[in-house]
């Protein structure tokens, strides 16, 4: 079930709130009084349920062997529509949301945090930019990780949100290895006119800003400590450069920016190599291959409803962090460049990047799938 709401939704809301759902979604409901009886309800089904929130969506995962179908809809009609929440429970997962924060802080591979700074400064308070970890790495005391504002929030802010999103008209549900019409009658059953646990709840109205893209840069010093130890990690500065791209709206955009994504490509500097690592990939052959100094060079593209960033990630020493810069520069250039166009990559790449792009799409799709069988 994906639910067109997440953190660029909360201003009309306590910031934060959707990151604590993704915590609480799957626990206490009017059937099962706790996570655990949900979780031996689907285990005789070979079944597990997860939910994640994101900027713009709040996803409901379930997975299951596919002749338990109407059995296992059940359980996620259940999660989704007749969730209780209460302050104990809350209480208890928000210190799991600090400690998830603390970690992506202190993590080897910043590119969670990373990701958070570029979209803040892309779309500078406002939709999009609004932050999804309660750290403002655009203010002056972005060092200050401390988060206290996950401590204001409770039970009833968690059931204001989802009863102001959570309508038929914002949802999809969908499907992978099961009957059609078996599949439809199920989802007429359970998601059609439904019985909720928010019946009496005061709705707030939807936030529907179309995002604005402000640009903008963000820097913060490192926030977690050095990693020490017989392998210690190398000292790095990790640097993102992002342009606006177009929504996953504007097909005829989104499609050529999902296999430059492709083509450029990227990775580390300690990757071995080989089929499928990408090493054929731009960033690799005119980025990693040429300077030896660099440690990562990887390619992102974060589309959205009504907008998008592409971005290149890259790492290196402090001492080479200007030089970086420019490196990265040079590849955006070289994007849009006559003289020097990313064409020039060998037919063969040019050839297979869509199709790639494509078997991966498609693999994703049916991975589920094929697991069951």
């Amino acid at each position: 079930v994906f639910v067109d709401a997440g953190s660029r939704n909360e201003l009309p809301f306590k910031p934060g709130v959707s990151h604590v759902l993704s915590r609480v979604a799957i626990q206490k409901t009017e059937r099962f009084s706790d996570r655990e009886c949900i979780f031996e309800e689907l285990e005789q089904y070979g079944g597990m349920i997860d939910c994640q929130t994101f900027r713009d969506t709040v996803a409901y995962g379930l997975s299951a062997l596919s002749y338990s179908l109407p059995e296992v809809m059940d359980v996620l009609a259940e999660a989704v529509w007749r969730p209780q929440f209460t302050s104990e429970q809350l209480e208890m997962e928000l210190q799991s949301v600090l400690f998830e924060i603390e970690e992506a802080i202190s993590r080897p591979d910043p590119e969670p945090i990373l990701t958070e700074m570029i979209h803040q400064a892309a779309y500078r308070d406002n939709t999009l930019g609004l932050p999804r970890m309660l750290i403002d790495f655009c203010a002056d005391d972005a060092s200050d990780t401390t988060s206290t504002g996950y401590g204001n929030i409770t039970p009833g802010d968690v059931t204001r949100f989802i009863a102001s999103h959570y309508t038929p008209d914002r949802m999809v549900l969908t499907g992978v290895g099961v009957d059609h019409a078996q599949f439809v009658e199920l989802a007429e059953r359970h998601f059609v006119n439904p019985k909720t646990s928010w019946a009496d709840t005061d709705i707030a109205d939807v936030d529907k800003s179309i995002s604005q893209y402000t640009g903008g840069h963000c820097k913060i010093k490192r926030l977690g400590p050095p990693v020490v130890g017989p392998n210690p990690m190398p000292e790095l500065t990790h640097v993102v450069l992002a342009m606006e791209s177009p929504s996953h709206q504007r097909l005829d955009d989104f499609f050529p920016i999902a296999v430059l994504n492709s083509l450029m490509g990227g990775g580390g500097s300690f990757s071995p190599g080989g089929p499928g690592k990408g090493m054929y990939t731009q960033l690799y052959t005119n980025v990693l291959n040429r300077h030896h100094w660099i440690y990562s060079a990887i390619a992102r593209n974060h589309s959205y409803l009504d907008s998008g960033i592409f971005a290149l990630y890259g790492s290196a020493h402090p001492s080479q962090s200007r030089t970086l810069l420019e490196v990265l520069c040079q590849q955006f250039h070289h994007m849009a460049s006559p003289q020097r166009p990313v064409s020039t990559a060998p037919p063969i790449i040019l050839a297979a990047t869509p199709l790639a792009l494509a078997c991966s799409l498609i693999l994703n799709g049916q991975r589920s799938s094929w697991s069951q069988h």
